[in-house]
Order: C-alpha cells, then structure tokens, then sequence
C-alpha cells in the first residue's frame, strides 16, 4: 500500500507542468475533518472520529513548491463487542512532521496540490483499552492531496501511516489565511 502511495504520488508530480504566480511568502492553514481507521484490527468495527491539523507553510519564491510544519491529531477509534458488552478504544496519533507540498495552480482561483508529512507520531491509547498497546512515538508518514479554492479554502484527503492499529484515511476542509496572489 505504501509503495502504490509513493508510486502516485511521484507520477502526480512529473505529470504536467504547474502554473505559478506570484504569491506571498506564509500562509497558515487551520483543517477540521472527520477520519477512519485504515485496515482490519482485531476484529473492531471501525468508526469515524474529528481530525484537527495546523498547517504554517513558507511558499518558495517563484516555484510551485511549498515548505513547512504540520501538526496533526487522528484517532483510529474502533468499538469491540466481548461477551456482549460494548467496548470501545479510540488509537489516537498526535503527530509533529515537516511538510513538503506541490501545488499546479499557485496563485489561481482553483489549485490542485500534493504534498507528504514526515515526522514523529505520538502514539495513545484512549477508551476501555480492550486492547492493550504500548504507548510511545513512532515515525509518522502523512501523504496528502487536494485543491485549494479562492485562495482560502482547501479540500483534502489524507493517509496517516504510523503504527499497526493507529492508522488512519481522513477527509477535511482547511482554512487558510495568507498565501494569496500579490
């Protein structure tokens, strides 16, 4: 799965050449969403839980490229029935990665963009824990695409890849302030 990801991603970006404009040099992105957890574990049923991400990017001078720092909370809650009781563990992942992002319109109304998050996902364990897991950091490894429209508003999906059980697929909508043409 991580291949084909990488694989996508490295095709997105040689496929077409980006328009840029010029634009101004930071901008900050607050994104709220809702994610799941990704893959099968231990039988749970999976269900949806809110996604916070903050977003500071630098946008490097007359290049589609973007650089910077995202901090960023999923949590793979799944419920567990045994002996017919009801349990829940929510896996949360609170994860602390540099950004990098290629956008194909910069400084257009509609903006098709890429980017990967590499950092430190800090892993907990939140609920009944039916499931006993160790907590702890593990790398953190968050690919992203998604447009940006108007200059302010984005529309994303994610993959948050840290640790067996934590993983996650999430859909957001970020707003941004700054970026925008000059």
């Amino acid at each position: 799965m991580k291949k084909i990801l990488l694989l996508l991603f490295l095709v997105l970006s040689c496929v077409g050449r980006a328009q840029t404009k010029p634009v101004k040099p930071f901008e900050f992105e607050f994104t709220t969403g809702v994610c799941m957890p990704l893959g099968a574990y231990h039988n749970g049923d999976a269900l949806e839980t809110p996604v916070l991400a903050m977003n500071l990017r630098y946008n490097i001078k007359n290049t589609p490229w973007s650089c910077g720092f995202l901090w960023q909370i999923d949590s793979a809650r799944r419920d567990f029935w045994h002996n017919k009781a009801d349990k829940w563990q929510n896996n949360r992942t609170i994860s602390l990665a540099l950004t990098g992002e290629y956008n194909w319109g910069q400084g257009k109304k509609v903006n098709p963009f890429a980017g990967i998050s590499i950092g430190a996902g800090f892993n907990q364990t939140i609920g009944d824990s039916f499931i006993d897991e160790r907590e702890g950091a593990s790398l953190a490894f968050i690919p992203k695409i998604g447009v940006e429209l108007w200059h302010f508003l984005r529309v994303n999906t994610h993959l948050q890849l840290s640790r067996k059980g934590f993983h996650t697929y999430g859909f957001s909508l970020g707003f941004v302030l700054g970026g925008r043409p000059r």
